[in-house]
């Protein structure tokens, strides 16, 4: 996700703003009002991993 203050001016051409997470937007209504709400789109949880240490092993 970029600051368009400086979006356009960025040192990268391809992958310019390319590195945030997709998500699933919903507006829900609360007592307090309308409120937007972003959670990571479900197919993420299908690429984790077990996390790997430096050395190798599995923590």
């Amino acid at each position: 996700m970029n600051n368009w203050r400086y979006a356009s001016t960025l040192p990268s051409e391809e992958w310019r703003g390319h590195m945030s997470i997709p998500r699933e937007i919903q507006l829900r209504t609360y007592s307090e009002g309308i409120c937007l709400i972003q959670t990571p789109i479900s197919e993420l949880s299908q690429i984790r991993a077990v996390p790997v240490d430096s050395k190798g092993c599995a923590t």
